[in-house]
């Protein structure tokens, strides 16, 4: 197993993309990389080095090595995105441990290789506060990579005059994740950062101390030291590194295409030498602190090399970057950013506006929407209620027909029981009229007289 660690803009693309030559390796580029978090696999085709400017070696998309890994969503299997920063120092500090996902993580990296019978080959720009730890679990060949600190800075402001601040916005990003780092601490009080900017000190100050402090830490637990500079201007150290290279690992690459090339920097000329002497005397107690020999050595001569080139930039470009000062360019720079941010504030003021008179519209809609289910339910309950009155009143019309009926069988009923009382009447005179009759005819002479012959006939009955 093969892991590059580096910074940024240090050629280690380029480095990686004469590994990825060899038949013999899987090359998996940036293997810490935020984007792993939630590429597709339709995307592998499309980050490339021709997507931005990149200046790294024509070549096919930087992730397609991590096909096999992508989840039908997106994303890298086992990939999560705090790997890229938050994780960046363990939390245990730099001689901690890596986090148990971290290692699933560059396992299936590794053993997906070995199945195919593959060397792998890992790039990181965002491994070096755990180079040691990666190595603890991962032993392999573990190569630090790195370039002359002001032809890197330089080339993080080129970038930054492309449109493309990332590189300066990883240094705040770097120290802000992992204040757990006493030092990241101390660098995060001694200069405040703010939104980066290609001419601030602070920012400068604090790249350049930050890697200070990560090579003097971690520089011995590296097997291999590649210096990108020297590749470029001494054919002999460059073959003796090709010869490292395939003596620890069996792979050959090719690496006589190294280029060296700076761009520029806009950091204050006339504020060269304060910035020169706060970075030595920062950098003499990290040196001082670093926790070997060749953990001081190396930081030392990063250091020189850095001061040398700085000086030397500031000899011959000094002037033309005060010309390119608040007068020249960067003042031209300047005016357009704030007119840029002026018409960026109309333009949020406007949408704000805009998301205001949308939320009102909104509020209004729901509003209205609301009114018409009040009024389709009371529509409804009216209905309702007619729909009961009407029964109510079908029901009245019953009953009031029932009474009719009732009241003309109670009238049949009364006409029927006065005619049987007339009746009744009738036939109680009649029978008084016959008792009476009876009674006269009981008490007269003829009844008395005739009594002994009734009785005879009752005898002969």
């Amino acid at each position: 197993m093969i892991f590059l660690h580096s910074s940024f803009r240090v050629s280690s693309t380029w480095l990686w993309s004469r590994f990825r030559q060899s038949d013999r390796v899987i090359a998996y580029c940036e293997v810490f990389h935020e984007m792993l978090a939630t590429i597709t696999r339709t995307q592998l085709n499309i980050v490339t080095h021709s997507t931005w400017y990149s200046k790294h070696p024509v070549g096919a998309g930087y992730f397609l090595e991590f096909l096999p890994f992508i989840r039908d969503e997106g994303g890298v299997d086992n990939f999560t995105p705090s790997m890229s920063f938050e994780r960046f120092v363990p939390t245990g500090g730099l001689r901690g441990a890596i986090s148990e996902t971290e290692r699933a993580y560059i396992a299936g990296l590794i053993a997906h290789a070995e199945r195919v019978g593959k060397i792998p080959v890992l790039s990181a720009t965002r491994s070096l506060g755990r180079l040691r730890a990666i190595k603890t679990e991962f032993p392999g060949l573990h190569i630090l990579v790195y370039r002359n600190l002001f032809h890197q800075w330089c080339s993080y402001t080129e970038q930054c005059l492309h449109d493309n601040p990332h590189f300066l916005t990883t240094i705040r990003t770097t120290i802000e994740a992992n204040q757990h780092d006493a030092f990241f601490r101390h660098l995060r009080d001694l200069y405040p950062l703010d939104i980066p900017e290609i001419d601030s000190a602070d920012y400068f100050c604090c790249f350049v101390l930050l890697h200070l402090y990560l090579y003097a830490q971690m520089v011995d637990g590296a097997d291999l030291v590649i210096d990108v500079n020297r590749l470029c201007s001494d054919g002999d150290y460059r073959h003796a590194i090709e010869g490292q290279i395939a003596d620890a690992s069996q792979v050959t690459i090719d690496l006589s295409d190294v280029r060296n090339t700076i761009a520029f920097s806009f950091v204050v000329p006339e504020k060269s030498e304060q910035v020169l002497d706060q970075i030595k005397i920062v950098a003499d107690v990290v040196i001082a602190n670093a926790p070997s020999s060749q953990g001081r050595a190396f930081a030392s001569k990063v250091l020189t090399e850095f001061a040398e080139e700085y000086s030397r930039y500031h000899f011959y470009a000094g002037a033309l970057v005060a010309v390119a000062g608040n007068s020249g360019l960067l003042g031209q720079r300047n005016r357009l950013r704030a007119e840029r941010d002026g018409l960026r504030a109309e333009r949020d003021s406007l949408l704000a506006e805009r998301d205001g008179l949308r939320a009102e519209r909104d509020s209004l809609l729901a509003e209205r929407d609301g009114l018409r289910a009040e009024r389709d339910s009371l529509l409804a309950e009216r209905d309702g209620l007619r729909a009961e009155r009407d029964s109510l009143l079908a029901e009245r019309d019953g009953l009031r027909a029932e009474r009719d009926s009732l009241l003309a069988e109670r009238d049949g009923l009364r006409a029927e029981r006065d005619s049987l009382l007339a009746e009744r009447d009738g036939l109680r005179a009649e029978r008084d009229s016959l008792l009476a009759e009876r009674d006269g005819l009981l008490r007269s002479t003829s009844w008395r007289l005739t009594a002994p012959i009734r009785a005879i006939r009752k005898l002969f009955k």
